[in-house]
């Protein structure tokens, strides 16, 4: 049976779509909206109606009509720590991301906008690995200090839809697999798959892990408190640490494709590209610990990249010497959000996964 699934990903100022029939993509396009229109709302929730009357022009104009579509799947939003999976909306988790309970960002309206169009024409809507998929073992989440444990937010739709790819290439099933995975974008995350369970992560979010074209991934604790008495506030800091920081507080750009023709005569620039590889190859390795078993020949099937960093072959060919030793390389430029909505709802539809129920806590 041909499914028509709509898949609906909300950015900080666009939202990408994109229809699948089956698990074949059969149209993308994107709606943008200016940042000094958005600025304008209090809060991300209330974008919500622009964002639905922009996306049903859109609509209209490519002659796509809501009738035909089986399925609606909306970008996860920021939720409690759950395993990953397929979740069917429910007005707790519509009540959780309208309150932006858990956390504020655009993400939360995906649920919003696949439950608008579904419960219009009475059709089944999903989110798919949400951000704050978490499926952490314990010993995983202890720090130093018991008032703070590690806590996980990845981008699991990316991590999780790329292994499952690479899983088929390879002729084998995802949920089979030992892969450390990593996300290489304008943050960066990682992941020890062991097996469709995502047991061990460095956060996009909470600065762990290697630096990233804008962020400034790990800092020595001491060093951020020094800051703090020099006169720097913790507001100040958290969005140079976010958004401002990595390859761009040092150089100026965050284009890693001018970095990289920079590179070729620049020390400066040639430093720092050596530098992120090596940082990123030291959060592969740190993930290998968990997967790694001494009565299997080949405990770890592959190291998976995906992202745009994974179009500079520098960089590549670098975190390839660095890590080959562990597991072969399999790279993938393109991300797989779209690809892994609709997936996860085609999965669901077909009963291949049970979609689990989301119920509102205190996470």
């Amino acid at each position: 049976m041909n499914f028509n699934i709509l898949t609906i990903n909300p950015g900080s100022t666009s939202t990408k779509l994109a229809i699948f029939k089956n698990e074949l993509e059969v149209s993308n396009f994107e709606v943008s909206y200016e940042k000094k229109l958005l600025v304008q709302f209090k809060s991300i929730f209330e974008q919500l109606p622009l964002r639905k009357e922009t996306i049903l022009s859109c609509l209209k104009e490519k002659n796509i009509s809501l009738e035909d579509i089986d399925c609606f799947v909306g970008r996860g939003g920021v939720l409690p720590p759950l395993p990953g999976g397929v979740y069917e909306i429910s007005q707790d988790m519509l009540k959780d991301t309208e309150e932006a309970r858990f956390g504020e960002h655009a993400c939360n309206l995906g649920a919003h906008l696949a439950h608008e169009f579904a419960s219009k024409y009475s059709k089944p809507c999903f989110v798919v690995d949400p951000p704050s998929t978490d499926e952490v073992i314990p010993i995983a989440r202890v720090t130093g200090l018991p008032e703070v444990n590690r806590r996980f937010l990845t981008h699991a739709l990316s991590q999780k839809g790329i292994g499952r790819i690479a899983a088929k290439e390879l002729g084998l099933e995802y949920e089979s697999c030992r892969f450390i995975v990593a996300h290489l974008g304008g943050g960066i995350s990682m992941g020890a798959h062991n097996f469709g369970i995502i047991q061990d992560a460095i956060s996009a979010y909470d600065g762990e892990g290697p630096f990233s074209p804008e962020r400034s991934g790990a800092i020595p604790a001491l060093a951020i408190l020094d800051l703090i008495e020099s006169g720097r506030n913790s507001s100040e800091l958290r969005k140079i640490l976010t958004s401002a920081s990595g390859l761009w507080a040092h150089l100026g750009t965050s284009d890693l494709r001018e970095v990289g023709k920079k590179a070729a005569t620049d020390l400066k620039s040639k430093l720092l590209l050596d530098a992120m590889a090596y940082n990123i190859a030291k959060g592969i390795a740190q993930m290998a610990p968990l997967l790694y078993d001494s009565t299997i020949s080949s405990p770890i099937d592959g190291i998976v990249l995906t992202g745009g960093m994974v179009r500079s072959e520098y960089l590549m060919n670098k975190i390839k010497h660095h890590v080959s030793w562990i597991a072969p390389l399999l790279l993938y430029p393109e991300t797989c959000e779209m690809k892994a909505l609709g997936a996860g709802g085609l999965r669901a539809l077909e009963k291949k996964e049970i979609a689990k129920t989301y119920a509102s806590h205190d996470g």
